[in-house]
């Protein structure tokens, strides 16, 4: 979606979402493994919140495209999204947008508090977006898949 030159922004546009790199995770699981005690549930992520336009900004970025995004009103998102469920039966195949979908994209975001991990556990996140999304799109580029 990103490499196109127009493309659609769906979501409320003051989101925001928590996202970790695959190598924090690693090492924050190595953390919690060796430590004593932990006692208790950690969330996992990098502190800063990333908003959709600012992610799909950075993997355009990454990529190397430029375009225009078009925010998609809610109203016409849950639309197509009840359209791509009755699809997604129909066919037996999921849908890249159906209900569920939809209620994530309106709600006002998923951030998890990650002070817990670094307080108790030492550990916190440091591969930040651009970073993370730029060696994910390097990966991608020699799979062949970019």
């Amino acid at each position: 979606m990103a490499a196109i030159r127009v493309a659609p922004l769906v979501g409320r546009a003051g989101a925001a979402y928590t996202f970790v790199y695959v190598s924090d995770v690693v090492r924050m699981i190595v953390a919690a493994l060796e430590a004593e005690s932990s006692g208790g549930t950690f969330f996992v992520g990098h502190p800063e919140p990333v908003t959709p336009r600012r992610l799909l900004e950075t993997v355009r970025q990454s990529i190397g495209r430029r375009g225009t995004f078009v925010p998609v009103p809610m109203p016409v998102t849950w639309c197509l999204a009840q359209v791509c469920d009755v699809f997604g039966r129909a066919t037996h195949r999921p849908a890249l947008l159906n209900r569920w979908r939809y209620a994530e994209l309106a709600a006002e975001g998923f951030v998890c508090r990650v002070d817990r991990m670094r307080d108790r556990l030492g550990v916190a996140a440091s591969i930040d977006l651009p970073t993370g999304i730029a060696k994910t799109a390097e990966w991608y580029r020699e799979k062949g898949w970019l």
